[in-house]
């Protein structure tokens, strides 16, 4: 192996593990919705339950579904499991467009929809269980509001 590879490798190492660390993870294999095209990232934040321990990654993105621009939240649980755990699309008026619950998984996103023309965030919402298959309080999540 050359130093040049080497250095490859160490700083691919070091970002592996200061995302680890962070409590980020990796990229789940499956943020985009069935129908929906490659995702392409619009920001996100991290979850956190009411105790302040971070769960857990919250991401929107926009893409092609089924010929149509729309966007979408995803939930990555890096250490809990959904329970009664609510993901939407949330305009600036309030209402919350394509909400799924999540339960009994770890990667799981919302339904597209058709808000490209407003601003909008990410939002989750509701339980997971912890540890022990504690039920446990998540604080509302959301992301910066688009535009």
């Amino acid at each position: 192996m050359t130093t040049k590879q080497r250095v490859r490798v160490a700083a691919v190492a070091t970002a592996v593990l200061a995302t680890t660390l962070a409590g980020v993870g990796p990229a789940s294999a499956n943020t985009s919705p069935s129908g929906c095209g490659t995702p392409h990232f619009v920001n996100s934040t991290g979850i956190y339950t009411v105790w302040d321990d971070r769960v857990g990654t919250l991401t929107q993105y926009w893409g092609w579904c089924d010929g149509n621009l729309r966007n979408w939240a995803h939930v990555h649980l890096g250490s809990a499991t959904a329970w009664e755990t609510k993901v939407s699309i949330q305009t600036t008026d309030g209402v919350k467009h394509g909400v799924r619950v999540g339960r009994y998984g770890n990667d799981f996103t919302s339904a597209p929809t058709a808000t490209m023309d407003r601003r909008t965030r990410a939002r989750v919402e509701g339980t997971i269980l912890g540890p022990g298959q504690h039920e446990i309080a998540l604080k509302v999540g959301v992301t910066a509001y688009t535009g």
